[in-house]
């Protein structure tokens, strides 16, 4: 919560925060994640959940390893491309089977905009 309690505090201000123009862009950051990390509270019935386990956790893996790779090498922007394809494979899943068989698909697709948005926007970060 220090991290959202910075990211609004600087909004107005010219603070640099993790080194990408006035912090505009680490809050526009922060909220992504927060969006996608409230899928498991918008889906009612979490047995659909088995069907893309797999998915998601190389979802979860490929971010991991860009926050990772750009804390360890801090010149060089992450690359998304890993992520963009897990991304492509679970949007596939969600084409195939969870369009059909969630009681709400359109969480879903709210999910997938969201690491879509965030991949893009971890290009632009660096500490």
């Amino acid at each position: 919560m220090k991290l959202a309690s910075k990211c609004w505090a600087s909004k107005g201000t010219k603070k640099n925060l993790f080194n990408i123009g006035d912090g505009k862009q680490a809050c526009d950051l922060f909220a992504i994640v927060l969006d996608y990390a409230q899928l498991r509270h918008r889906v009612g019935d979490h047995t659909v959940f088995g069907i893309c386990h797999l998915e998601l956790l190389s979802i979860q893996q490929a971010i991991n390893k860009m926050i990772s790779d750009l804390i360890a090498d801090s010149l060089t922007p992450p690359q998304d491309n890993v992520l963009l394809e897990k991304i492509d494979r679970f949007e596939e899943i969600y084409q195939n089977v969870l369009r059909v068989t969630a009681p709400d698909p359109l969480v879903f697709v709210l999910f997938i905009d969201s690491l879509k948005m965030f991949g893009g926007n971890m290009k632009y970060v660096s500490f």
